[in-house]
C-alpha cells in the first residue's frame, strides 16, 4: 500500500463513516483484524520504512488517524470501537 493508497483509503473511510451516520448507525467499529489493518500493527508483517512502519508509534499511526477522522465526524458521546485479533 503506497502513501497515495493510504490517503485514498482514509478518504474512503470518511465517506463510509458519513454514509453510516446518514442511515442511522449508532456505533462505528474499526475492524483491525483478519490481516488488513492489523498488518500495520505487527513488526513482522509491517516492514515499511515510512511514517507507517518501524517503531510502534508509527505502526499504530493509521489506526489512530482513522479514530481521529471518525471522532471529527461524530458527537463526543458516540461510541467508537476497534476489533482486533490476538495475533
Amino acid at each position: 500500500m503506497t502513501l497515495v493508497d493510504i490517503e485514498s483509503f482514509k478518504k474512503d473511510w470518511v465517506a463510509a463513516v458519513k454514509r453510516a451516520l446518514d442511515v442511522g448507525f449508532d456505533i462505528i467499529e474499526i475492524h483491525v483484524a483478519h490481516r488488513y489493518l492489523n498488518n500495520f500493527l505487527s513488526p513482522v508483517s509491517n516492514t515499511r520504512t515510512d511514517a507507517y512502519g518501524g517503531p510502534f508509534d508509527n505502526r499504530v499511526r493509521l489506526l489512530l488517524e482513522l479514530f481521529d477522522l471518525t471522532r471529527a465526524l461524530v458527537p463526543a458521546s458516540y461510541p467508537l470501537l476497534a476489533r482486533t485479533t490476538s495475533w
